[in-house]
């Protein structure tokens, strides 16, 4: 591998067996030139080590001053034949510091390969930009050392050709009109390389096939001629074209080219010099002005003003290496080299080493946020947040793209936008699980009282009316075969069962939607009280639409899974829940108030309610139906509504939701004991395949089956264990509360009524007639007999007429209402007629 070798005053591009030096290593000449930060230098050894202990290329940072120079930069080839002076007229053009032959040693081949030096002139005035000058000195052609091959002389000048503005063709005017002494073969040689470069050119960019190359991208050609001492530079210009336009003619050309001329092809512009020894100082003012040609576009015969700024070969400064690189190694194996497809290849390096550095950047600080994320440290806005970070990253990818070709770029920065998003998506979504988990946490009391409401408030309500829809249909008259029919019909709960399940799913999305008002009002607090978990979760979502949709989501799944978990809790003893039930729903009014049930006949009427409130417990918690729900709405939420798999899982929601409507139930028979109507559980199977569905639907059906058979927590036979479990201790239950009511009943003959009333007729109208012992007498009896009233007002309740019991309990209702509102603060010393005392008053301010 060549290297440098001359403390940064040249760099050994190719040495003489045809190395290519490591990009890296021209990366960091081109910088040292141009006068970069050593830290910012790519450190070639490290790099090629990496590349060694690696099974993938190693990116070489870039360089960020040659990043700056873009397309600002020239480059010059000088050909000639060997020990023809070349290296001589670029150290004295160009102020560089090539090896020359030393004439004492005799000639010999001096320069091997090719060397890269960056132009110095010191003439250069304010207009002229030789800053970014950079020569390439090519060993010379015609030597002993290569014989006839002339294969490395051909890869030379390909190689040339491929990234040099101008070619300088060093000739002496003695020679001028010979072949072989002026090397025309040479010449022939670029003219051939030169169309095989066009030809691609013109196959991609041309309409129809041109037959000329873009002005743009055309090689100067300048014939320096050496040792110019007599006769004018237009004789010797024209001897030499008319050389050159023998061998175009000659050579054999693409179809495409077949009659385009040299002049399509190449610029040609001449130039002559004194003798070196003989005419020193002339040589040396003619060096001079030859200079200006390349770095003064104010001099009439600047090279560079029929093209547009920069390098021809639209490749910037800091993708030279690479573009480098990739070209003579398509040269070395014979491939035929393209340059259009080498420029997009470079684009698509640096584009792809760009985008890989910038989504690791991103990766990077995604991978920081989580790790703050799992120490519950929490990102403000941080949608928002990754958001910022992908535009800065896609902005400094345009940035560092805005030379290469837009629609590689635009390719890239798809990708990129991509790779972004995806990381950023972890993360977010990370953000909002942990920021769902801790409202779960924080929303424990919410969900027990989701599962005591529907409890004690929807089971117990959804019971008495199925058992009075059982009873109305049990009641119908007519054909007693059809009021069977109709009792079996009403004694399906799948209804009430649907009836829960909405009231449980109801309240779930009311807790959440609490949660989102609280987002809408600000949140409630800031992120850091960290007194305040709820509100330092919500201020971390504030403003951030995208992360409080997923967050609410997650927030509602994670509260369901709570709420599924207590219910899916009772099925490991579902009698012993369903008693629970059952007892609260016998001491409990339809109001919510405690029942006592001190008659036989009020327990009996509560019996049933009760019953039906329990079963329709096992059919609930047999099968949860918060996941089917979710899953319905999740696929009718869905955009692409034209996909197969979206159409599939359509199909599958669609047998979900008829089967959880139809099929897949707890179902009871109708009892013959009146008081309970309701009896024995039976179950519905799925339904199986039909013969004809096809693969597919069949496969659906499959699908929907065992989404279905995930949900079901209780089988037939455990329903059946269950009921038989709960029928034994519902009976034993309800035989206690009877003896209860029976050994607290205290039945007196009629006969001692009518006794007290004749023995006591001259007491009970000393009472009647004597208001004070009438008042004493009430007190006393209020006082010994106050439980005995009550109760005696509960029997009522319970077994009297509804058309007279309720008007009684709304007129009791009203002057218990009256009462605690204007005569008990009179007791009490603090309503409006009381006596301002200081007790009154300070009673009245507590």
């Amino acid at each position: 591998m060549a290297s440098n070798g001359n403390a940064g005053k040249w760099l050994h591009l190719i040495d003489g067996n045809g190395d290519l030096v490591h990009p890296a290593a021209i990366a960091r000449y081109l910088g040292q030139c141009l006068g970069a930060d050593p830290k910012t230098l790519p450190r070639v050894a490290d790099i090629v080590a990496a590349e060694q202990d690696s099974d993938s290329p190693v990116v070489i940072p870039s360089v960020p001053v040659l990043k700056k120079r873009a397309f600002d930069y020239r480059m010059v080839g000088v050909f000639g034949g060997q020990s023809s002076g070349k290296s001589t007229l670029l150290n004295h053009l160009f102020a560089t510091d090539f090896a020359v032959m030393d004439a004492d040693e005799g000639r010999s081949q001096t320069t091997k390969g090719c060397f890269l030096s960056k132009a110095r002139c010191p003439e250069a005035t304010a207009s002229e930009s030789g800053q970014g000058l950079f020569i390439m000195d090519f060993e010379g052609t015609d030597g002993v050392e290569r014989g006839e091959n002339q294969n490395f002389e051909k890869q030379l000048s390909l190689f040339a050709l491929s990234v040099a503005d101008t070619l300088i063709i060093n000739m002496w005017c003695n020679e001028v009109g010979r072949f072989n002494a002026a090397n025309l073969s040479l010449l022939q040689t670029v003219f051939e390389v030169n169309l095989q470069l066009n030809a691609h050119t013109a196959r991609e960019g041309a309409v129809g096939g041109s037959s000329s190359a873009s002005p743009d991208e055309k090689p100067t050609l300048l014939f320096v001629l050496r040792d110019h001492v007599d006769g004018s530079l237009e004789k010797l210009a024209g001897v030499v074209e008319k050389s050159l336009a023998t061998i175009w003619d000659r050579i054999s050309k693409p179809a495409i080219f077949a009659s385009s001329p040299l002049s399509d092809h190449f610029h040609l512009r001449f130039a002559s010099l004194p003798h070196f020894s003989l005419q020193k100082a002339e040589f040396q003012s003619a060096v001079v002005d030859l200079r200006r040609w390349f770095v003064d576009d104010a001099h009439p015969k600047y090279l560079y003003r029929h093209v547009r700024p920069g390098n021809f070969r639209s490749i910037p400064l800091d993708g030279v290496p690479q573009y480098l690189d990739s070209c003579w190694a398509s040269i070395k194996t014979n491939k035929d080299l393209d340059i259009p497809s080498q420029r997009e290849m470079l684009a698509r390096l640096r584009c792809g080493e760009l985008a890989q550095i910038l989504a690791a950047d991103h990766q990077e600080a995604m991978d920081a946020a989580l790790t703050k994320i799992k120490d519950g440290q929490f990102i403000k806005q941080v949608s928002r947040w990754a958001g910022d970070l992908e535009e800065r990253a896609i902005a400094e990818f345009d940035k560092e793209t805005k030379h290469y070709a837009d629609a590689i770029v635009d390719e890239q920065r798809a990708d990129l936008a991509a790779e972004l998003e995806k990381a950023s998506e972890a993360t977010i979504l990370a953000q909002c699980s942990a920021l769902a988990d801790a409202l779960v946490r924080t929303c424990d009391g919410s969900v027990q009282r989701v599962i005591d409401s529907a409890l004690t408030s929807a089971l117990p309500r959804l019971g008495r009316e199925w058992f009075e829809k059982l009873q109305a249909a049990r009641s119908q008259p007519g054909d007693p075969a059809d009021s069977q029919k109709k009792a079996a019909k009403a004694a399906s709960a799948a209804r009430q069962v649907a009836k829960f399940w909405g009231f449980v799913s109801a309240e779930v999305a009311a807790v959440t939607a609490d949660l989102r008002k609280q987002l809408e009002r600000g949140g409630g607090a800031n992120a850091d009280d960290a007194d305040n978990e709820q509100s330092a979760a919500l201020a971390c979502l504030v403003g951030d639409t995208d992360a409080q949709e997923r967050t609410l989501r997650q927030l509602h799944r994670g509260m369901q899974g709570r709420v599924k978990a207590r219910l899916e809790g009772m099925t490991t003893d579902p009698s012993s829940a369903m008693l629970k039930v059952f007892e609260r729903t016998l001491s409990t009014n339809e109001d919510g108030t405690t029942r006592f049930n001190t008659t036989i006949t009020g327990l009996d009427k509560q019996y049933g309610p009760a019953r039906a409130a329990a079963l329709l417990l096992l059919a609930c918690i047999s099968v949860n139906r918060l996941d089917l729900n979710d899953s319905a709405d999740a696929v009718a939420a869905a955009d692409d509504a034209g996909s197969e798999a979206l159409e599939r899982q359509r199909y599958i929601a669609q047998l979900v939701s008829r089967w959880q409507k139809d099929a897949g139930h707890t179902e009871f028979e109708p009892h013959t004991d009146p008081k309970a109507l309701i009896g024995r559980p039976t179950t519905t199977a799925l339904p199986k395949e039909a013969a004809g569905d096809d693969a597919e639907e069949t496969a659906a059906r499959a699908a929907a089956r065992h989404q279905f058979a995930s949900l079901v927590a209780l089988d037939e036979a455990a329903i059946s264990r269950a009921y038989d479990m709960f029928d034994m201790k519902c009976d034993f239950h309800y035989k206690s509360e009877r003896a209860r009511i029976e050994a607290g009943t205290q039945s007196i003959p009629g006969w001692i009524y009518v006794v007290i009333l004749f023995l006591g007729a001259n007491e009970i109208w000393w009472l009647l007639v004597n208001p004070h012992m009438l008042i004493l007498a009430g007190i006393l009896a209020w006082f010994f007999f106050a439980n005995w009233i009550k109760a005696q007002w509960q029997k009522f309740e319970e077994t009297g007429p509804p058309a007279v019991v309720l008007p009684a309990k709304t007129a009791l209702a009203t002057v218990q209402l009256h009462y605690d509102r204007h005569v008990a603060p009179l007791i009490q010393g603090v309503g409006p007629g009381a006596p301002r005392t200081e007790e009154a008053i300070k009673k009245k301010t507590q």
